[in-house]
C-alpha cells in the first residue's frame, strides 16, 4: 500500500515538475534587442531572454517571440508589427535600458492579455512611443501612457480597446486621427496630460477624467462617454475644446451634495458640438438641463473664441440611440448666430408693450 502511494507522489511531482519546467519556457520576460532583421515583433532572433518565470536572470534567443504569457521590454526604436497573431502578457515601451518605439500597421495584430506602458522608464529619462496605422490593438486591462517616463499614443487607422482604463499622465499625450479606441472603464488625463482627436472616435463605457490643467482638443471625430464628463481642478486649468466634432455625455461635472460643480472649462468653436443628457425625474443631478448650460455660459464656465454675430446656441435635441437606450433627450451646445443685446432688449420691451396693451383692450 506504501509502495502504491509512494509511486503515485513520485509521478505527481515528476509531472508538476515538467509541467513547470514547460510553463517556464513560457512565463518570463523578453527585451527586444533587434538581433534579427531589427525591427520585426515577430521575428525570434530579434528578442532575448532576460528572466524565468521566478525573476532570475536568463540570456540567449527564445524560440518564439513573445507569447500570451510573456511580458515584453522595448528598449529600441523602429520596432514594427505587421502580421496578425502577435501576443504578450505585459508590453513595456522605452524603459530604463533606452528609448523605444513600436507601429502597429494594417493587417498587424497585437493581443496584450495583460496592460500597455508606453513610457516605462521609472528614472523618467527614456520615453516610448506606440503607432497605430491600422491593425488591432486588444488590450486586456490598462493601457498607460506615461509611467514613469514620457509616452506618447497616436492613432490613424485600426481598433484599439483597453478593458479597463487608459491614463494619459504627466508630459504624455494622446492623438486620435482616425480608427476607433474603445475604453472598458475610464479615460483619465492628468497634470499636463493631451488628449487630441482630429478624425476617428474614443468611446468609454464609464468616465472621462480630466485632472490638473489637462488640455483635450476635438477638430473632428468624436469622444463619447456612458457617464460622466469630469475635471477636477480647482485652480481651473482644465480645457475641453471642441473646434469641429461631438463630444457626447451622459453627465456634465459633478454635485458635491450642495452645489453643482465643473472644475474647468467647455470652450465650443466652429462647427463643434458638445452634447450631454437632459435631466429627467430619477437622473443624476449633473446631467444638464438648458436653463443650467446658459447660467454656465454667463459665468463662464461654457465660453467660445467666435466672435458676434457668432455665439453659443443651448438646444434640446434627441439622440438616436446612446448605448442602447433609444431617443433620449440631450441638452446641445453649439455655434449660431446670436442677436445684439440692443436688439434683445428692444425685442424683450417691445414684448412687454404687447402685453401691456392686451391687458388695457380687456
Amino acid at each position: 500500500m506504501f509502495k502504491k502511494i509512494s509511486c503515485f507522489a513520485t509521478l505527481v511531482l515528476a509531472f508538476s515538475f515538467s509541467t513547470s519546467l514547460s510553463y517556464g519556457q513560457l512565463l518570463g520576460l523578453y527585451e527586444f534587442d533587434g538581433g534579427g532583421d531589427g525591427t520585426s515583433w515577430d521575428d525570434a532572433t530579434n528578442w532575448e531572454q532576460k528572466l524565468d518565470p521566478n525573476g532570475l536572470p536568463l540570456a540567449g534567443d527564445p524560440a518564439t517571440p513573445p507569447g500570451p504569457v510573456t511580458s515584453a521590454d522595448i528598449p529600441l526604436a523602429g520596432v514594427v508589427v505587421d502580421i496578425a497573431g502577435q501576443t504578450a502578457l505585459d508590453v513595456n515601451v522605452g524603459t530604463a535600458a533606452g528609448v523605444g518605439s513600436v507601429t502597429l500597421s494594417a493587417g498587424g495584430a497585437l493581443d496584450i492579455g495583460r496592460d500597455l506602458f508606453v513610457g516605462r522608464d521609472g528614472g523618467g529619462a527614456n520615453g516610448g512611443s506606440f503607432n497605430m496605422t491600422g491593425g488591432s490593438l486588444p488590450v486586456g486591462d490598462d493601457i498607460t501612457i506615461g509611467a514613469g517616463s514620457a509616452g506618447s499614443m497616436t492613432m490613424s487607422g485600426g481598433t484599439a480597446s483597453a478593458g479597463d482604463d487608459v491614463f494619459v499622465n504627466a508630459g504624455s499625450s494622446l492623438s486620435v486621427t482616425g480608427g476607433t479606441l474603445t475604453v472598458g472603464d475610464r479615460l483619465i488625463s492628468d497634470d499636463d496630460g493631451v488628449v487630441s482627436v482630429d478624425g476617428g472616435d474614443v468611446v468609454a463605457n464609464d468616465d472621462f477624467f480630466f485632472y490638473g490643467s489637462s488640455q483635450i482638443t476635438v477638430d473632428s471625430g468624436s469622444m463619447i462617454v456612458k457617464d460622466k464628463l469630469r475635471f477636477d481642478n480647482v485652480l481651473t486649468t482644465g480645457l475641453l475644446t471642441i473646434n469641429d466634432g461631438l463630444v457626447r455625455s451622459q453627465e456634465f461635472g459633478f454635485h458635491d451634495g450642495v452645489s453643482y460643480v465643473m472644475n474647468g472649462t467647455l470652450e465650443v468653436n466652429g462647427g463643434g458640438i458638445y452634447q450631454s443628457e437632459a435631466p429627467g425625474p430619477t437622473s443624476p443631478v449633473s446631467q444638464l438641463s438648458v436653463a443650467h448650460a446658459k447660467h454656465l455660459i454667463n459665468i463662464g464656465t461654457i465660453t467660445t473664441s467666435e466672435v458676434f454675430p457668432l455665439g453659443l446656441i443651448v438646444s434640446s435635441v434627441i439622440v438616436p440611440d446612446f448605448f442602447g437606450s433609444p431617443n433620449l433627450e440631450f441638452t446641445q451646445i453649439s455655434i449660431g448666430i446670436v442677436p445684439e443685446p440692443t436688439s434683445l432688449a428692444l425685442l424683450s420691451i417691445g414684448a412687454m408693450g404687447l402685453v401691456m396693451r392686451r391687458r388695457r383692450s380687456r
